[in-house]
């Protein structure tokens, strides 16, 4: 029977196994491999010796192939079998199949059966060995017990408590306790068996241990492992070769394995400080020992150093959790278990152990505080393995000491130290080496007590011989010192602690890291001593690439270190290390070795890193620097002026000096630079970005500012270096681009400087630059003038072009001045609307001067307003009939004719009708009466007077009878008077009488006082005067009236009435009329029907009368109701025959009813245009004189001419404008500009030479200029470049104010506390990281970042690029460049582009990449394309060469065809490809040909520019005329296309394409396997590939594609282009209109017809295209000279010699195309106008600078400051003393001393004394002389300074601007004034730069000519010095005096 069967079983088995559970068999498999099935099987498994119960299992069936697996095997092990087993046996397992009692299979197994206190060895479950642990054992009780009172003794507390303090140090006193315990046991040791712990061994068990008194090192483990569980303390059991002891741990922990074999996982936890573990030498307890337990510890501990002894260790607690239960206490005796209680122990002295050191608690270790700086460092990191900071060997560059206490030699080191370094021990063998360190020392080493000794006496031990030692400490001096010297930078480290770790955890050679690194440096004290090292004043600090390595590598992050934890002297080392542990602890294999190495500890770019590093608070200073680290603006940035701005007149062009022709948005960026502003500059491939840098660095160096320039590449820095070079300033530019440069190119440039021949400034220079700015001036203001645009929202460019597109020759409408001058866009923007609106409605109606409705105003519509006015008109059109036969009548009475009355006359006669209907009374002898006004005056006065006589009447008959009437009332008036002149009592008598006989007219019994008679006595006299007027009227009024006059009882109201009615019917007759001849017979008709009286004239026409006026009435209401609302004055207007008028109006207006809804419309556009103010177009319109389609046609063009006329009008300078005589202004402003870019050249050499010191000359040695003088011609011999550059750090910055250089150069060699630069100028700012670029920016005060953020970005080849997602918000960005945009840095903008000589070649980039924000020049055969694509039928070889063979040959073979060419050779070659693989093939392809034909290699290589085959990595910053491209993928063999296109799949993919696609200057061919259609974007999103497929479709169809459903057309279209282009077709020429495909444009080209690709003449206009030129240079010589570069023939349209004569325009145009048609036929090429330079690629003949054409030679070099010395020639006057100072010759000595004074001033007291004496032949001053000169002095009046030694100066000099020194003279030094000497002081120093200050004193002595240095001189230079430094002209630090910069 064919059956395979496996099992498998454990080689032994024990109690302890059985207890815990261990399975005897752990699998079974039972295979059929018979082609039958298996039925009733049944496996039986046995044992003998029996010490498990038989087992059977039953398998129903078993089909062929099929397998059966049991994992689980239940059998029920014996326990008293293995309980009772005292010595090891050999059993067997018996496994038998059968099937109905036949055995088909039997097998068995050999099985060792181990005694009850056997363990099996490690190698059969080791983690089975805490079984034996026994914490229950009763012999255990006592020791806790014992140990109990041992802790009481120690601590005062008994307590048992294990980790319920938390305190480590009491859990240790416990271990202790249970230690000393224990050693009382006098325990004998005795030796384990060879090879036990693979074999295994008895285990002595707890009771049988003290009770006979005698263990292994495993026994004594367990026993104390047992002891710590029993008392709760997690106990560890640990295995090395040939022994064991134990251990447990300080906290509550376990490890997560019950086996560890990781020695590393013992160590850091057992570190010092760490106190996680503590590990027991158990050996250390056995009797004799007597060793205590801080020392069995720290053997244990050092048992663990020999990591190949180390086999594994076992935690007991995680055992148990895993279930490995301790094994029962069985003690046989006599045959029957038994507890045996252990004797009492003899007591030993105990000692309680050393408390642990503190724990080091560590906050927040997995938190790392990362600020910018942190990341900046890590960036600059080299993390591969050739840097020693991760990697350490004993190298050269290394040396090893011999382990120490690490803690001690940093506290002495901190505190300044000094120690010796010496050889080592001799007849000593070192230790093995592991990786290339040599391995820690054991402590039974015998050199260790040694070192430990040596350490207290400042000595180190190394592991080398003495010669050996001596070469590497001499070589690790001198090496150090050459760093510090020439990078600045400290690169000399003592390595403290050494971190071993493994790359993976497969690795089996570990790696050593420094941890700590405590700068140091070698002092060599002699021959004798040798060397030492101390520590250098630096901060120690951590090994920061170790760091990043960690985090990037390994996700550990470690806080807790920043800053590195302290200590009472430096930092503490333990607490660093165990950080560093923790952080490592689950690391296996890991550990932190205590290790000391010397060391020069460096890597690429650690004097980057350096820089960051040690000098971060001065860069911090800088504000860009403070932004990048704080992630936005530290300051507010003034923005840049946007928009309009004025450039020519802002910046005149003797401020700027541009020696190159630079465009406007290249201008605005270097106008920028000096504006004391940072920016950022875009700079678009070919946009002049080189040009443009080197005319910032120009304009700088013209301003007096210092400039540095970075570039990492050196390609880039050359450019700008040849640039510069070619505008005469190379010797003022210092290059050093490398970090290595050599000394003596440094050396040859300086010296090149000093050779500079000064040179003055040439006056044309000023003459030219205000001929330039008056012709800007007038240029720009002509465009100014003609775009301005005007309060209405028009230029007047804009109302020429609109009115050339106006097809319009019908009248026209005037405009006030005033509506021109308020109109505005909105004004002009409704107005428009509201025309388009009402021409519509114009046009629906007809016409509005002949619509019916014409005067309705009517603006409101409803659907029943038809219907309701019909009834309206028809009933009033009745009313009209009915009217009109009541007229007829009324013209019968009154004989007049009313069918043709006017207005007037109409109103006339209803008022007669009126009056005649309404009047109360009439009177036929009124009518008669001419002057009807003065009746009816005189009849209102009668009626007055009547009314006033009855009023007065009623009075007095109200009280008297009528009788009093009749009574004299005079005579009663003279009675009262003659009474009241005589006595009272005749007085009262003759009163009395009086009034009785009044009181008899009296009614009643009335008393009358006094008063009251004078009253009536009045009353009286005016009723008698009115009596008597009213007579007189009745005498006239009476014969005209009649009747009607009643002076008795008169209605007087009806009388007035009388008169009004016939002054008003009068007035009606004769309007009526008009005529008075008419008016009469009118009136005498009335007369003859009023004879009859008013009643009997009433009776017979009132009738008529009131029905008249009734429809008269009702005809006016309705007409009035219907006027309103319809909104008309139609009624009103009628002036004659009314009811004619009126009639015929209804009638109208009833027949178009059906009209009146267009007419409504039209009334509401009507009233919108009145709205406006357009009322004279309306009248025009109504009037018929404007037709109804033309309206708005109309309204444009009488607008635009009027407001172009306008503008005109105040616009005087554009009247006189003609075109010739402006291009003569254009000829003149291209030649000024050229002439002017030599002048500025030579200008800025003048003013760079000018600040030179007198470098020829001899300086002092220790002066600036004597230090590069002596480096200079001993070749720089024991000085680097950075001493020498800290050494002269003025005199560097005026001989060379420009520097060229790398990153890594400005960091080595420019100090950062070097006074800082003015400009920092970074190209190429997109491919630099920001960790590199902030050394350099932090070194200027303003930064310029130079780049474009649509190119390439950094390349990292060595350094790693893991982002860290934990500080995200303070990751840089990928470079500075993207940096700066993120802090919204000011931008500036490139936008012209000038490599492309054809527009296609840049075209797609712009469009897809740059927004079509690119201003791009039109080519003349514009209308073909550059960029061609061929197919070529190849195969992208996929997985294996990743190359197309195809596609290579065909690149090839285009490349040979050109280079056979001659007329192709010219042009220059770059191939470029899209993987290194294609790269790589086309160059073997290339090099077979040239191989074949050698010269065509010569062809392609020996040439200005070389063939270039790159990819699209390394292709940035390379130009050629022809670019043929390999794009290398496409199908594979099997037709498959994998969309993985290399770069372009990866992030910014697309930027790179944008590189290469933009490097073609004349053509670019692509060479494609790959079709734009066989691309498909849905299989990827990578903006890479999409860019592909945009370029290969646009390389198969052309430029259509860029723009299809936006339309290559970005601008309105200029309507005066279109009406010339039309009048040009119109003479049969074909045009095209906006010629290019950018923001630039030609206005008009016209097409060759010989050549339809090419353009003929391009026809320029000063319209919208010239108008947003920035600058008049953009306009005159930058385009038109770009356009005639690329071969175009240019014409001037300009738009005012149009406007004032357009035929004669046209004409001038037309010549100009057949002048180019002719000349294009007989081959004549027009050439490029000389006056056209193009700000592009143009360089520029280099300037000497030794000398200079056309330069102004310097005179011979006299400071200015120094004047000649004039002595006063006095004339001799002998004079005895006593007569000198009596006073008779003083006017003669006032007038010397005024001689002398102004010829020598300033001069002392004491030499103007002198020289006036010895004019007297007076040898000596003494008192009495000294006295008088000092009162006549006083009397002179000249100004004195000095105090006590005084010096008189002239009126016209101001002591504190003096600045003259006079160096020749026989003056004293202390004759000469302090402000003479300050001014030497500044020459000397302005000469020499920077001198110490005795140095300066001499230099200034040699000035004076005093040949050394007396006191008298030094007295006298030194309050020089002191005035030069409190007028701030000098400034003095520690050691040196130098100018102050201004």
């Amino acid at each position: 029977m064919n059956l395979q069967v496996q099992f498998e079983s454990v080689p032994a088995v024990n109690f302890s196994m059985q207890q815990n559970h261990v399975p005897v068999i752990r699998e079974i498999r039972i295979k059929n491999e018979e082609e039958l099935e298996l039925t009733g099987l049944c496996v039986r498994i046995t044992s003998d010796p029996e010490f498990f119960e038989p087992f059977q299992m039953h398998l129903d069936t078993l089909s062929p192939g099929e397998e059966k697996q049991w994992t689980v095997i239940p059998l029920r092990v014996s326990t008293s079998y293995l309980s009772n087993l005292t010595e090891q046996i050999l059993g067997a397992v018996r496994i038998e199949i059968s099937k109905e009692d036949q055995v088909l299979f039997s097998t068995s197994h050999e099985i060792s059966l181990l005694a009850f206190d056997q363990w099996g060895g490690i190698s059969i479950l080791p983690e089975m060995l805490a079984a034996f642990v026994t914490p229950n054992s009763p012999a255990i009780a006592p020791i806790i017990k014992r140990a109990s009172e041992i802790l009481e003794n120690w601590t005062g507390s008994s307590a048992m408590d294990e980790y319920q303090t938390r305190d480590p140090n009491r859990v240790k006193k416990q271990m202790a306790a249970i230690y000393e315990a224990i050693a009382e046991q006098q325990i004998a040791y005795c030796t384990v068996p060879a090879s036990y712990q693979e074999s295994g061994q008895r285990i002595r068990l707890c009771d049988d241990i003290l009770q006979h008194k005698l263990a292994t090192c495993l026994d004594m483990a367990l026993l104390y492992a047992g002891c710590l569980e029993a008392v709760g303390i997690h106990p560890l059991i640990v295995l090395i070769k040939g022994h064991a002891f134990a251990g447990g741990w300080l906290i509550p922990d376990t490890f997560p394995d019950s086996v560890n074999d990781d020695v590393a996982l013992l160590t850091k936890r057992a570190a010092e400080g760490i106190n996680e573990i503590l590990l027991v030498e158990t050996t250390c307890m056995n009797a004799g020992a007597n060793i205590s337990f801080d020392a069995a510890s720290g053997v244990a501990n050092d048992k663990l150093k020999d990591t190949d002894s180390f086999l594994l260790f076992i935690d007991v607690l995680r055992a148990r959790n895993a279930r490995i239960l301790p094994l029962p206490l069985r003690i046989v005796r006599d045959g029957k278990f038994e507890i045996c209680e252990p004797q009492d122990a003899p007591r030993r002295q105990t000692e309680a152990p050393v408390s642990l050191s503190a724990t080091d608690i560590i906050l927040d270790q997995g938190k790392v505080s990362v600020g910018k700086q942190t990341i900046w460092e890590r960036k600059l990191l080299d993390l591969s393995l050739r840097n020693n900071l991760l990697n350490t060997r004993i190298t050269k560059n290394t040396l090893q000491l011999i382990s120490v206490k690490l803690a001690e030699l940093e506290d002495a080191l901190a505190d300044g130290e000094e120690f010796q370094i010496l050889e080592k021990p001799q007849d000593w063998d070192n230790p093995w080496m592991s990786a290339g360190i040599y391995q820690a020392l054991h402590a039974s080493d015998p050199v260790v007590d040694l070192v430990k000794s040596e350490l207290k006496q400042r000595r180190l031990h190394a592991y080398l011989n003495q010669e050996t030692l001596q070469r590497s400490l001499t070589y690790l001096y001198r090496s150090s010192r050459l760093s510090l010297e020439e990078n600045g930078a400290n690169t000399l480290y003592l390595a403290l602690g050494l971190l071993k770790w493994l790359e993976t955890p497969s690795s089996t050679r570990p790696r050593f890291a420094p941890i700590l690194l405590l700068p140091i440096e070698i002092i060599r004290k002699s021959a004798a001593k040798g060397y030492v090292i101390r520590s250098r004043d630096e901060e120690t600090m951590l090994n920061i690439t170790l760091l990043e390595m960690l985090r990037q590598y390994f996700g550990i992050q470690i806080g807790g270190l920043d800053p590195l934890p302290r200590d009472e002297s430096g930092v503490d080392v333990p607490k660093i290390f165990n950080t560093i542990r923790r952080a490592i602890m689950s690391q296996k294999g890991w550990d932190v070795e205590e290790q000391a190495i010397v060391g020069n500890f460096s890597f690429s770019k650690f004097i980057l890193w350096n820089d960051i590093h040690n000098n971060a608070d001065k860069l911090c200073r800088n504000k860009i620097v403070a932004s990048l680290m704080s992630g936005r603006l530290e300051w507010t940035p003034e923005p840049f002026e946007e928009g309009n701005v004025d450039l020519d007149r802002k910046y005149p062009a003797e401020e700027i000096a541009l020696p190159i022709g630079a465009d406007s948005s290249q201008f605005e960026a270097i106008c920028a630079a000096v504006e004391q502003k940072s920016f950022i500059l875009h700079g678009p491939p070919g946009t002049g970005k080189s040009q443009t840098i080197t005319n910032i660095i120009a304009n700088a160096l013209y301003k007096g500012k210092k400039v540095l320039f970075v570039a990492e590449k050196m390609a880039a820095l050359q450019v700008v270096q040849r640039r510069l070079e070619s505008i005469g300033l190379a010797p003022f530019c210092l290059e050093l681009h490398s970090n290595k440069a050599k000394k003596s190119a440094v050396l040859q440039q300086l010296k090149r400087t000093t050779e500079v021949v000064k040179q003055k400034s040439n006056q044309e220079f000023r003459i030219e630059a205000e001929q330039i700015n008056l012709l800007r001036g007038q240029l720009n203001d002509y465009m100014q003038a003609l775009h301005r645009v005007h309060p209405a929202g028009l230029s007047l460019y804009d109302c020429f072009a609109r009115y050339a597109s106006l097809d319009y020759s019908g009248e026209t409408i005037a405009f006030s001045p005033g509506t021109l001058q308020e109109m505005t866009p909105e004004g002009r923007a409704r107005v428009d609307a509201a025309l388009e609106e009402y021409q519509a409605a114009c046009i629906l109606c007809g016409h509005p001067a002949t619509d019916p409705w014409k005067g309705v105003g009517l603006t409101e519509y409803t659907p029943s307003l038809k219907s309701e006015l019909r009834d309206e008109l028809e009933t009033l059109s009745n009313h009209l009939e009915q009217i009109k036969g009541l007229r007829g009548r009324l013209a019968e009475i009154l004989p007049i004719e009313v069918s043709g009355l006017s207005a007037s006359q109409d109103q006339a006669l209803r008022e007669v009708v009126r009056i005649l209907s309404s009047a109360q009374v009439l009177s036929a002898g009124l009518l008669a009466e001419n002057d009807p006004a003065e009746m009816s005056l005189l009849l209102d006065r009668a009626a007055r007077c009547g009314e006033e006589r009855d009023r007065v009447r009623d009075a007095i008959l109200s009280r008297f009878d009528p009788g009093i009437f009749s009574a004299d009332v005079s005579a009663w008036e003279r009675q009262w008077r003659q009474s009241s002149s005589k006595w009272w009592l005749p007085r009262l008598l003759g009163r009395n009488k009086l009034r009785g006989e009044v009181r008899a007219y009296a009614k009643g019994s009335e008393k009358l006082d006094p008063e009251q008679l004078l009253e009536v006595f009045s009353l009286l006299k005016s009723y008698r005067t009115l009596q008597e007027q009213l007579n007189e009227y009745g005498k006239t009024l009476s014969p005209i009236l009649g009747r009607l006059w009643d002076e008795q009882t008169g209605s007087w109201d009806r009388l007035s009435l009388l008169g009004q009615t016939n002054e008003s019917l009068h007035r009606a007759i004769l309007a009526l009329t008009e005529d008075i001849p008419r008016s009469l017979s009118v009136k005498q008709a009335l007369r003859n029907r009023l004879n009859g009286g008013t009643e009997a004239f009433k009776t017979l026409y009132g009738a008529l009368f009131e029905q008249y006026l009734s429809l008269e009435t009702d005809l006016s209401e309705r007409t009035m109701r219907l006027q309103q609302r319809l909104h008309t004055s139609a009624f009103t207007a009628v002036s004659t025959c009314r009811i004619q008028a009126w009639s015929s109006l209804v009638e109208g207006w009833v027949e178009h009813l059906g009209h009146l809804h267009e007419w409504v419309m039209y009334n509401l556009q009507r009233e919108k245009v009145l709205s406006l103010g357009l009322e004279t177009l309306v009248q025009a319109l109504e009037n018929g004189n404007v037709d109804s389609s033309q309206v708005v046609l109309c309204y444009e063009k009488s607008f635009l001419k009027a407001y172009a006329e306008y503008l005109l009008s105040q616009e005087p300078r554009l009247m006189t404008f003609h075109g010739k005589l402006f291009e003569e202004k254009l000829r003149r402003f291209r030649t000024l500009s050229r002439d002017f870019e030599r002048l500025t050249r030579q200008e800025l050499f003048a003013r760079l030479a000018g600040s030179l010191p007198a470098l020829q000359k001899e300086a002092a040695q220790s002066s600036e200029v004597g230090i590069l003088q002596r480096n200079i011609r001993n070749g720089g011999r024991g000085t680097s470049i950075r001493r020498l550059f800290d050494q002269i750090p003025d005199l560097l910055s005026r001989m060379c104010p420009c520097m060229l250089m790398s990153p890594i150069s400005v960091a080595q060699y420019i100090d950062a506390d070097r006074s800082p630069f003015d400009l920092v100028i970074f190209d190429e700012a997109s491919q630099m990281p920001t960790s590199e670029a902030v050394g350099a920016i932090a070194r200027g005060r303003h930064l310029i970042v130079v780049g474009d953020p649509k190119q390439m970005p950094p390349t990292h080849f060595f350094s790693t690029d893991t982002y860290d997602e934990e500080n995200a918000d303070k990751e840089d960005l990928e470079s500075i460049l993207d940096d700066c945009l993120a802090l919204s840095l000011p931008s500036k903008h490139l936008l012209w582009h000038y490599r492309s000589k054809h527009e296609s070649l840049i075209a797609f980039s712009n469009v897809k990449y740059y927004e079509n924000r690119l201003l791009t020049f039109p080519s003349p055969d514009d209308l073909a394309t550059k960029v061609h694509f061929q197919y070529v039928d190849g195969l992208y070889d996929r997985g294996a060469t990743r190359q197309n063979l195809a596609e290579a040959q065909a690149v090839v073979k285009e490349i040979e065809q050109r280079l056979s060419d001659p007329l192709t050779a010219r042009r220059s070659i770059g191939v470029v490809t899209f993987n290194t693989h294609q790269q790589s093939l086309i160059e073997d392809l290339l090099t077979d040909r040239f191989r074949i034909h050698p010269e065509l290699e010569t062809a392609a290589l020996e040439c200005e520019e070389p063939v270039f085959i790159k990819n699209l990595e390394n292709v940035q910053g390379d130009e050629r005329d022809v670019i043929l491209f390999s794009v290398g993928y496409g199908p594979d063999k099997t037709g498959r296309i994998a969309l993985n296109f290399g770069p372009l799949n990866r992030e910014g993919g697309w930027r790179r394409l944008n590189v290469a696609v933009s490097r073609a200057r004349y053509q670019m061919k692509v060479f494609s396997s790959l079709r734009a259609d066989q691309i498909d974007l849905n299989r990827t999103s990578a903006e890479g590939v999409a860019g592909l497929k945009a370029f290969l479709e646009y390389a198969e169809k052309g430029r259509k594609v860029l723009f299809s459903g936006q339309g290559s057309e970005n601008r309105t279209q200029d309507a005066l282009l279109a009406s010339i282009a039309r009048e040009l077709e119109a003479r049969g020429y074909i045009v095209r209109l906006d010629v290019g495909c950018s923001g630039y444009r030609i206005d008009i080209g016209v097409v060759d017809p010989q050549h339809p690709d090419k353009y003929l003449l391009g026809i320029l206009c000063d319209g919208y295209h010239a108008s947003v030129a920035r600058t008049a240079h953009d306009r005159v010589v930058t385009q038109p000279g770009a356009l005639r570069m690329l071969g175009w023939k240019l014409h001037h349209l300009w738009a005012m010699d149009w406007w004032e004569d357009r035929e004669r325009a046209l004409g001038e145009v037309v010549a100009a195309i057949e002048s180019a048609r002719h000349s294009a036929e007989d081959g004549q090429a027009e050439q490029p106008s000389s006056s056209a330079a193009v700000p592009a690629p143009v360089e520029h003949t280099a300037l000497s600078f030794s000398a200079q054409e056309d330069a102004v030679p310097s005179e011979p070099d006299v400071p200015a400051r120094q004047q000649p010395y004039q002595e006063t020639l006095l004339e001799k006057t002998p004079v005895a003393s006593n007569d000198f100072v009596q006073g008779l010759y003083d006017a003669r000595i006032l007038e010397k001393i005024r001689a002398v004074v102004r010829t020598e001033a300033p001069i002392s007291r004491a030499l103007l004394c002198k020289r006036v004496l010895n004019s007297f032949s007076i040898a000596r001053m003494g008192l009495r002389l000294s006295a008088h000169m000092e009162r006549l002095l006083a009397q002179s009046g000249f100004p004195v300074t000095g105090g006590e030694n005084p010096f008189y100066w002239n009126t016209d000099q101001d002591p504190e601007h003096y600045q003259v020194y006079r160096p020749v003279s026989s003056r004293e030094a202390l004759d000469i004034a302090p402000q003479e000497v300050a001014a030497a002081v500044c020459q000397v120093l302005e000469e020499q730069g920077a001198l110490p200050r005795q140095d300066l004193l001499r230099e200034v002595a040699h000035i004076f000519h005093y040949t050394r240095l007396g006191d008298n001189v030094t007295a006298s230079l030194s309050r020089g010095l002191e005035e030069a430094l409190r007028r701030g002209w000098v400034e003095q630090d520690e050691d040196k005096v130098r100018l102050k910069p201004v």
